[in-house]
This record gives C-alpha cells, sequence and structure tokens, in this order.
C-alpha cells in the first residue's frame, strides 16, 4: 500500500502545477526548494505528505534553510554523506516511510515548529534532536494530537511547541520555582492539564526569545515564581477560566494581589 501511494505521488506531481495546492510555504518557497538542486528531491517527500491531507492546510508552514537540510540529513543514506558531504541523494521511499508515523498535519507542525525554535541552532542538532528517531516522531504525533489547541495559538504569536514538547517528555526535569507547575503538568484533569500547559508554553516561549534581554528573562523568572507559589489558589478559583489562553502578566498581577 504504500510504495502504491508513493508511485501515485509521483504520477499526480506531473499535473500538481495545474492544482490548488494544500500547502503554502513562507521563508523558502516552493520554488526556491525547486531551484537547489541539493534539496528539490525534498519536495517528493513533502508533496507526499500535502496529498494525504484532506483539505488545504489552515496555517502558512514556515520553513528555512537550517530546517531544509535537516530533512535533508533525514533523508539521505548516512554513508553517502560520509563519503561525499555535498552528495544530492533522497531516499525518497525510506524517508516517507519513517515519517509516516506523523500524521500528515502533524507532519507540517513540525516543519512549522522547528522553523521558529531557538533549542537546536544547526541542521544536525534538529536532525539529531528530533527527526532521527522514530520514537521521537511517535511521541511528536501523540503530543500535536493533545495539544493541538497550543499549537494553534502559537500560530498568533509565533511560538513553537517545542519547548512544551521537551517538557513534558523530560520525567526528570525540575525546577524549585516551578514545582507546582510539574505537579499538574501531567493532570488527570485535561483542563487542569492543557492550563498549565499554556502558561508554560508562554513562559519558556517569551524567556527563549533570541532577542530576548537579561532584564526580560529575569522577569518572566519573577513572575512564573509568583504564579508558582499561589498556583493551587488559581486552579481552584472558579473565576478564572481555565478553558481560555491567560498571559502571565495576568497570573502575576493576580499572584501579587493574593501574596499582598
Amino acid at each position: 500500500m504504500f510504495s502504491e501511494n508513493v508511485q501515485k505521488n509521483k504520477v499526480n506531481n506531473v499535473e500538481e502545477g495545474q492544482k490548488m495546492r494544500k500547502v503554502n510555504y513562507i521563508g523558502v518557497t516552493r520554488e526556491g526548494i525547486e531551484g537547489t538542486p541539493r534539496y528539490k528531491n525534498l519536495l517528493e517527500i513533502f508533496d507526499y505528505f500535502e496529498d494525504m491531507l484532506d483539505e488545504p492546510l489552515y496555517f502558512d508552514v514556515k520553513i528555512d534553510y537550517v530546517v531544509l537540510h535537516a530533512m535533508f540529513i533525514a533523508a539521505t543514506p548516512l554513508h553517502e554523506l560520509e563519503d561525499d558531504p555535498n552528495c544530492k541523494i533522497v531516499d525518497v521511499e525510506s524517508t516517507i516511510e519513517q515519517f509516516e508515523v506523523l500524521e500528515p498535519v502533524n507532519f507540517f507542525r513540525l516543519l512549522n515548529d522547528l522553523s521558529v525554535q531557538n533549542i537546536a541552532y544547526n541542521s544536525e542538532d534538529i536532525y539529531d534532536k528530533y527527526l532521527r528517531n522514530i520514537k521521537i516522531l511517535k511521541s511528536l504525533n501523540k503530543f500535536y494530537n493533545e495539544y493541538n489547541d497550543i499549537y494553534d495559538a502559537n500560530l498568533k504569536f509565533h511560538y513553537t511547541s517545542l519547548y512544551l514538547f521537551g517538557v513534558l517528555s523530560d520525567k526528570d526535569l525540575s525546577h524549585p520555582s516551578l514545582d507546582n507547575f510539574f505537579k499538574h503538568i501531567h493532570d488527570d484533569n485535561r483542563q487542569t492539564r492543557h492550563f498549565i500547559c499554556r502558561v508554560l508554553n508562554e513562559f519558556y516561549n517569551e524567556k527563549n526569545r533570541h532577542n530576548a534581554s537579561e532584564r526580560t528573562q529575569s522577569e518572566y523568572w519573577y513572575n512564573i515564581y509568583r504564579i508558582n507559589k499561589i498556583l493551587d489558589d488559581i486552579l481552584n478559583d472558579k473565576q478564572i477560566d481555565k478553558s481560555k489562553s491567560i498571559s502571565i502578566d495576568y497570573l502575576a498581577d493576580y499572584a501579587m494581589k493574593k501574596i499582598a
């Protein structure tokens, strides 16, 4: 079934210029990928997942050359890269098979997330942290399926979900200023869990913005510390709608009034 889909995809691609596309790339555009000999064969992989979408993607997919090269590493047989660092060989079928553990929409969510994160700074690190291991890809797929509401909110602020993914994946992660957050981060109650994750998602994204000053980072740590101290009060307060996105600034003001 898999190889039939790939072959069908290749045949369909002949007429794709006449079709309405389901994915809009920004940053490096489709034409930019096509115009780069080393990377143009990656389009067969991208087009496969695009064809698997039931309808046009509801968000633009930002992709840069760092992420594009990380995908190239993932799609190129290791021995070929070792023998010739400038090789252009892409194993389309094997790469599709590896990434099929991601649902099509989640494949594009990951590409977009990778292009706005500040965790892995080069292609090799991106490949090693997120693309190399099928187990990680399966975990990402599960993560995107549960936290698609947070992903959608991220689009407005140009946040990445990958900080949150890392926090949720690291069972040993702890910090005194976040102990109450970590106590609830895997709460059985979905609304509580998602509320906690939305706050942490904002915290890590704002704190780690590439142009965030030391003062800004200190302010976010101070605010999250205040919120953490009375987090149980916040969770028990019926006046705070935990189903909605509530900013750290609002919660920090609430905490300051409670503590005063």
